[in-house]
């Protein structure tokens, strides 16, 4: 009986021993559990803050070795360009910017924009009439309608009227409230103010300035400057450093007359203008139209001379009696016949009082009705 009792304390100890086993296995493996997750979100949350840590580095080391770097150099290609600009530290800048674009259609004027040391830089564009503000990595700042030379082309010399294209170094701004005008031949005119209060030199003899005559902006009508609104060149010299590059970008009519003459000025193709279509693009559209009704006027009036001359040819035709003449007066058979008669051995001259003032017989209503041509507009 003893032995019976031993056996049944034994064989409760190990259930019970297996029990705490279990129980102590269950708690481990869900306390690794829940340590295996926290430690994966701090693995994660690491990672993330040391990639973000890496790339402002980075950022901050292309900017400070481009401060120290070469400028690009006037015989690289388009893609160095694109690289240099990638690898300055500002390619979030410059790739929302004009100056890839230009790179792709100019790359001697994207290579002045890139090593443009101002903080800003100004396009003229003849096309749409406007002057466009950029920052230096070719962002639209300020844009404004502008009036410029009457004539279409680049400036050829003196007295032209028109306005010079290419890339320029700006030679600064100027009070010109109290200026007075003189023409190429050298005449002084007495009034002041015809500078508006401002002017930006952006070669000899030619700049940026007000006006004061506000009703001419939007059209081609100077001497050869670029007119703004006073109001708009007090705001845009704010942002001009003597220096800064100015580019003058013909427009399609502009580039039409250049090739005429001979002359090679490259044309940008600028995204992204405000404003109407551009002014010369609907005066070449407007042009066109004019020379359509003109044709088609012609046309018309042809087709109606041509109706109208065969009317007069069906009109005028001969009918069966071949005796009688299409134009009036027609005279009688009898007359004729008279006037072989006449004459005699002795002539004796007659005075137009002797002779009767006889009307001649109209002939019998077969003459044709004159038709009047039709009235051309």
């Amino acid at each position: 009986m003893q032995y019976l009792h031993i056996q049944t304390i034994i064989s409760i100890m190990k259930s019970f021993l297996s029990t705490l086993a279990t129980i102590f296995l269950i708690t481990n493996i869900v306390s690794c559990g829940n340590n295996a997750q926290t430690d994966t979100k701090t693995l994660n949350t690491v990672s993330d803050t040391i990639t973000q840590v890496d790339s402002t580095a980075i950022i901050e080391k292309q900017r400070e070795t481009a401060k120290t770097r070469d400028s690009l150099p006037k015989n690289c290609t388009a893609q160095q360009a694109i690289n240099y600009m990638k690898t300055s530290g500002y390619w979030d800048k410059y790739s929302s910017g004009i100056i890839p674009s230009i790179v792709e259609q100019h790359l001697p004027y994207a290579q002045v924009l890139i090593n443009n040391k101002f903080d800003h830089f100004i396009i003229v564009d003849k096309g749409s009439m406007h002057v466009l503000l950029y920052d230096k990595y070719g962002n639209l700042k300020l844009h404004y309608k502008m009036a410029c030379g009457r004539n279409y082309g680049h400036k050829q010399g003196k007295a032209d009227s028109r306005t010079p294209e290419g890339i320029f170094k700006c030679g600064g701004w100027y009070d010109s409230t109290d200026w007075l005008y003189t023409n190429d031949w050298g005449v002084t005119s007495p009034r002041r103010g015809q500078f508006g209060p401002r002017f930006i030199r952006v070669c000899p003899q030619i700049g940026i300035h007000g006006t004061g005559a506000r009703y001419s902006i939007g059209n081609r009508c100077s001497h050869g400057c670029i007119r703004i609104q006073n109001e708009n060149v007090l705001e845009l010299v704010k942002y001009v450093d003597k220096g800064m590059p100015i580019i003058v970008n013909p427009g399609p009519r502009d580039k039409a007359v250049n090739e005429k003459n001979g002359v090679k000025m490259p044309m940008l193709n600028i995204p992204n203008i405000p404003g109407d279509k551009p002014k010369d693009i609907i005066e070449v559209q407007t042009s066109t139209k004019k020379k359509e009704n003109k044709v088609t006027t012609t046309t018309k009036t042809a087709a109606k001379q041509k109706d109208t001359t065969k009317t007069e040819q069906n009109t005028t035709a001969p009918t069966t009696d071949s005796s009688i003449e299409p134009v009036p007066p027609i005279a009688t058979p009898e007359e004729p016949a008279k006037k072989v008669e006449a004459p005699s051995s002795t002539p004796t001259p007659t005075t137009p009082s002797a002779e009767p003032k006889q009307e001649p017989t109209p002939a019998p209503k077969k003459e044709p009705t004159p038709v009047v041509p039709a009235t051309t507009e």
